[in-house]
């Protein structure tokens, strides 16, 4: 499938990163937001062919469609536009969570139109169109769900997103998404928040912490940096296998401090083998 015209639902950092890194490489991007400053900001880049805050005809002319709306919004976002979709296209979701719309989706996309779902492991601590960057892809995990009544289009797909976006393609079922995210993404921004939540509870006897916290502070840390209404969204939508990533990481930190209390040696030993551990990512 040739992918000349490509439309981007949801400008946000997500969305208009990739909109950058497709244009750059000399596609056709249709971009849609329902915030007008969005689409004001994103007309002063020039990456775009065709930009509205609603939408409109012009998503026929699209032969692989991207929705990068809001997780609780994904749902609506795909029923509202199934009349717009031309024939045998692709349309893809990058929602960070799945189980509480995929199977709805499946049930509402016409058999004449190619539903992949994928979900690029990539971001930061911003969000907006004002923060998106072509770069944001580059050499990190992008995961795509497998369809097993469409594994050409997957092939397809994949090797298209590998050249044009740099990267490293992981192909998964839908049934090990959720919980597998839960304990790659959602659990440490959980122990980001917690963390900062702690810290925080020393502010008034420290209250120049903020002024000698080093990069081991900040790096851990980073995700509680997050727009709170995007985190509180992910926890909302995936607060079952958050849940249990956090009772596995509590039994975790449990066997930890009974090993640094009791058996020093022990300690030590885990230590050793965290960093052997994390030394393969």
């Amino acid at each position: 499938m040739d992918f000349k015209n490509i439309c981007i639902i949801g400008l946000g950092l997500i969305g208009g990163s990739l909109a950058k890194a497709f244009a750059s490489n000399g596609y056709k991007v249709y971009g849609y937001d329902s915030n007008i400053d969005t689409i004001n900001l994103a007309k002063s880049d020039r990456f775009f062919s065709h930009l509205n805050d609603k939408l409109d005809s012009n998503i026929s002319n699209c032969d692989l469609v991207f929705v990068c709306v809001n997780i609780e919004e994904t749902l609506n976002a795909f029923k509202t536009l199934m009349p717009y979709l031309k024939n045998n296209c692709i349309v893809c979701d990058v929602a960070s969570v799945k189980s509480h719309f995929f199977n709805e989706v499946v049930k509402i996309i016409p058999k004449e139109i190619n539903f992949i779902s994928t979900h690029p492991m990539a971001g930061t601590q911003y969000s907006g169109y004002k923060n998106s960057f072509k770069e944001i892809f580059f050499d990190r995990p992008f995961l795509i769900i497998r369809n097993e009544n469409a594994k050409h289009l997957v092939d397809e797909l994949g090797n298209f997103l590998k050249i044009n976006l740099r990267v490293n393609i992981q192909l998964i079922s839908i049934d090990e998404h959720d919980s597998l995210v839960s304990l790659i993404s959602h659990l440490p921004m959980f122990v980001a928040l917690s963390l900062s939540s702690t810290l925080r509870k020393y502010n008034e006897v420290f209250p120049y912490l903020n002024l000698v916290a080093g990069p081991g502070f900040k790096d851990t840390s980073r995700l509680a940096l997050q727009d709170p209404n995007f985190t509180y969204s992910i926890f909302k939508f995936n607060r079952k296998e958050v849940l249990r990533a956090i009772n596995s990481y509590i039994d975790t930190l449990s066997s930890l401090k009974e090993s640094f209390e009791k058996d020093i040696e022990r300690f030590r030993s885990e230590i050793v083998a965290a960093k052997e551990f994390r030394g393969r990512f």
